[in-house]
C-alpha cells in the first residue's frame, strides 16, 4: 500500500525520512546539509511530494519515495517525476506491493494531466520492475561535471 504523506506527517518523521531521500537523491543532485533542507522545504510547500509504502498489513513501512511535478519547457508535457526511491527495510518487497504502488502513482499522475511518470535508477530491480509493468528504461542519462 502507497500512501502520500501530509506535511505535518513528514515533518514528525523527518529524522527517518531524510537519510532515505539522501541515499537515493537523483543524479542531477549533490548532496549537502542545505540541499537537504531546500528538499524539506519543497516537501512542506507542497512542491514535492513524499510517499511511504506499507507491508501488506499497512503497519511496516518499506519504501520512502518522493515525486515532483516535472513540465517540459518546450511542449508543456507534464511528467510525475521519481525524484527518490529507496527501501527502508532488509527484506524483500513482492512484485504485487510494487505493482500496487506504481498503479497509486499513475491514478496520482494521471490526476495531474501527466503523460508518464519517470525516474533515475541504476538499480537492477527497480529496472525489471518498471519493465515488467510495461515501461522502457532504454535511455541512458549522462553528464558532464563542470
Amino acid at each position: 500500500m502507497l500512501v502520500q504523506l501530509l506535511p505535518e506527517q513528514i515533518s514528525r518523521g523527518w529524522q527517518y525520512i531524510k537519510p532515505a531521500i539522501a541515499k537515493s537523491l537523483p543524479p542531477t543532485v549533490v548532496e549537502s546539509e542545505s540541499r537537504m533542507n531546500a528538499i524539506l522545504e519543497s516537501l512542506m510547500a507542497g512542491k514535492i511530494q513524499c510517499w511511504l509504502m506499507y507491508d501488506e498489513e499497512g503497519g511496516n513501512p518499506l519504501v520512502v519515495s518522493t515525486t515532483a511535478l516535472s513540465t517540459d519547457v518546450g511542449t508543456g508535457d507534464r511528467t510525475l517525476l521519481v525524484y527518490s526511491l529507496s527501501s527502508v527495510t532488509n527484506g524483500s518487497i513482492s512484485d504485487k506491493l510494487w505493482a500496487d504502488g506504481a498503479f497509486t502513482l499513475k491514478q496520482y499522475a494521471r490526476s495531474l494531466g501527466c503523460i508518464d511518470i519517470a525516474g533515475y535508477t541504476n538499480v537492477s530491480r527497480v529496472i525489471a520492475l518498471i519493465n515488467k509493468i510495461g515501461g522502457t528504461t532504454d535511455i541512458i542519462y549522462g553528464k558532464i561535471p563542470v
